[in-house]
């Protein structure tokens, strides 16, 4: 298997160029922890989403597909990285409370996945690049599946479902908080 990808045995580059700037720049550690704007950031922005999402209830599919292309998109990506903050509990300094604002902030997005999100993408950090506990490395299936131009395509623009749907079946975890 080990000629199936290419493996790299350098040490992981994220810790090392952590340790390397917090010693040039250590103002930087004052910028750590929850932003104080993240909640209403999050909030702003799901309350936005779903107010556009009623008042186009009775609007034409060209309309609803423009909207959403150059508006909906933004708030959309905006909705996915607040997840990604939280699933780090940086929005709200008492950690109980960031997986109740990641479901707020899931709701616009339709496909229920902040809280899931969280125990892979911890588990991401803790192990990055251990094959069969991170579930961002592409599956042994998907790297003989997806070969031809067509199929990286086709992977490239579904890449959101691989890598959502990915962990649920390589490594099911219990639902719940």
């Amino acid at each position: 298997m080990a000629t199936d990808f290419f493996w790299s045995y350098t040490d992981e580059p994220n810790t090392s160029r952590r340790r390397q700037i917090l010693s040039q720049y250590p103002q930087i550690k004052e910028l750590f922890g929850p932003d104080p704007w993240a909640f209403l950031s999050n909030n702003c922005s799901g309350l936005l989403q779903l107010r556009t999402a009623t008042s186009l209830h009775n609007a034409g599919w060209l309309k609803i597909l423009t909207v959403s292309y150059f508006f909906s998109s933004f708030l959309n990506h905006n909705l996915f990285l607040a997840i990604h903050d939280l699933s780090h509990n940086l929005a709200i300094s008492t950690p109980v409370y960031n997986p109740c604002l990641g479901i707020f902030a899931n709701l616009p997005i339709g496909v229920p996945m902040s809280v899931t999100f969280q125990k892979y993408h911890l588990e991401h950090h803790r192990f990055q690049w251990v094959d069969g506990i991170d579930m961002d490395i592409p599956s042994y299936t998907e790297a003989h599946l997806v070969t031809s131009v067509f199929t990286k395509s086709i992977w490239v623009i579904c890449q959101l479902f691989f890598y959502a749907l990915r962990p649920l079946f390589l490594k099911p975890k219990p639902p719940g908080l």
